[in-house]
């Protein structure tokens, strides 16, 4: 158990995956802002902090904004149960090349997603949208969700994306093939 010491990974600029490195590890406290800032060749972050289940606080706003080679998300946060706060609104602002959105937020239920905003640009360009805020049999996000089905592609993934996020403020307007029904 411990915190993740901001400097970490600073020095290892040609870092261009950085998956799985605190995957249920039991590390606590804080996401350090700066965690990424000096890692600009990432181009995949799956399961970052996956099932780091005493990770607490609110995502940062400007968490990637260094990282705009990044094209793998999916487990990002999966399974965080103690991640609370808003989700950052400019989370995605800086990664245009995203492909796999892949259960980024599943399982997590402290949450309020009504800042969650992908740019429509960057939208049809994701390939794996899969359970991506799946409440299986956890807890529920909160808050009312981007429509980000009107801008996705059609090819694109979407396997019980939503599936049991009936506290969505827009729930009944999600198609239901993004809710697993």
């Amino acid at each position: 158990s411990g915190t993740i010491p901001p400097d970490l990974i600073r020095y290892n600029t040609n870092l261009t995956n950085a998956s799985y490195l605190f995957y249920a590890t039991n590390i606590s406290g804080n996401i350090p802002a700066s965690l990424l800032m000096y890692n600009t060749k990432l181009v995949d972050i799956q399961g970052l902090f996956g099932f780091c289940v005493q990770l607490s606080g609110s995502i940062r706003n400007e968490f990637l904004k260094y990282n705009n080679l990044l094209t793998n998300i999916s487990r990002l946060f999966t399974a965080c149960t103690s991640l609370s706060g808003s989700f950052p609104s400019d989370f995605f602002t800086y990664t245009p090349l995203i492909k796999n959105v892949e259960l980024i937020l599943n399982q997590c239920r402290y949450i309020d997603i009504t800042n969650f905003n992908i740019p429509v640009t960057i939208i049809p360009n994701i390939v794996n949208f899969n359970s991506m805020m799946n409440a299986s049999s956890y807890g529920k996000l909160s808050g009312t969700m981007q429509d980000i089905w009107t801008y996705a592609s059609p090819t694109a993934t979407k396997l019980d994306a939503f599936k049991g996020q009936t506290d969505f403020t827009n729930y009944a307007s999600i198609p239901n093939e993004w809710k697993g029904l």
